[in-house]
């Protein structure tokens, strides 16, 4: 039924001198590059004109059209990707797992929302990046990732700070940039930015974060330092009581998110800040705040 649509592939890359010097990318990914040049409308006129009993020829438009989704969905995310892909990349069958690349982009069909669409694209195009760090669970994560729920890791991905080490013994600083969700302290500003507790535990279950909405996260290790913690042009000076700690908020990412957070589009909030201080002052952490 489909050997048309193949032909049609061929044709689209014959006339566009796709196959003269193609790139390793595009070998991996043909033939979804290109495929939206099919003509849908062609090929389910041929059907319908075809000597097949109406009842085959219903079911034939039916799944062509199915079919042919899945594919353009497929296009769609392998041409973000090869968008996306640095032009140093260096990409070839022999650096690239085609199995891994088959089961995602047979993953890829279902994939309609334009959002999650540009989503795939780029973890696609990472993985042609730095060919092997793909997480094993990546595919089955984005996969059950929602669009409200990309919003809501988008967000997350958003709030971060960076902590200033200062040694005071071999007066050497030492800087780390972490991931800081302070929603204990704001639980009703974090649900009116879609991060409500109900969906900080579905990210935690599809095992993009881990939520710990009480006590929350520290970074241990820091004795015998002075502590900053930057944000923007904001240096807030924290007193860590002796402690060999810092706190980072109630969320920490894993693996897997750590990973998507490296190519996602993130969204910033403007009174991150203002945030991060009720988080440390609820915490009894004593700061002094300087420009």
């Amino acid at each position: 039924m489909f050997e048309k649509i193949g032909k049609g592939v061929l044709d689209v890359m014959e006339n566009t001198g796709v196959q003269k010097g193609v790139s390793g990318t595009l070998k991996l990914l043909f033939p979804y590059i290109g495929i939206e040049n099919i003509a849908l409308d062609t090929y389910i006129y041929d059907i319908q004109n075809s000597n097949l009993p109406t009842d085959t020829k219903i079911l034939a438009i039916f799944n062509a059209k199915k079919y042919i989704k899945g594919l353009k969905n497929q296009a769609k995310i392998a041409q973000i990707a090869c968008n996306n892909i640095s032009e140093d990349a260096i990409i070839s069958e022999q650096t690239i797992n085609e199995d891994i690349i088959d089961r995602f982009m047979d993953a890829a069909k279902y994939v309609s929302s334009e959002e999650l669409q540009l989503l795939w694209g780029k973890v696609l195009a990472g993985e042609f990046d730095h060919p092997g760090t793909l997480p094993p669970n990546m595919i089955r994560v984005l996969t059950e990732m929602t669009p409200s729920l990309a919003r809501a890791f988008r967000r997350i991905c958003g709030m971060y700070i960076t902590y200033s080490f200062f040694d005071v013994n071999e007066k050497s600083e030492y800087k780390c940039k972490v991931c800081f969700v302070p929603f204990d302290a704001n639980i009703e500003k974090m649900s009116q930015l879609g991060l409500s507790f109900e969906v900080l535990n579905e990210l935690e279950t599809l095992g993009v974060i881990k939520v710990d909405s009480s006590n929350g996260y520290v970074i241990k290790g820091v004795p015998n330092r002075e502590v900053q913690l930057i944000l923007g042009d904001t240096f807030i000076s924290v007193d860590t009581n002796n402690n060999d700690e810092v706190l980072v908020g109630n969320v920490m990412l894993t693996n897997v998110g750590k990973a998507l957070a490296d190519v996602v589009e993130i969204a910033y909030l403007d009174d991150f800040k203002g945030l991060v201080t009720n988080y440390l002052k609820k915490h009894n952490i004593v700061i002094k705040e300087s420009s």
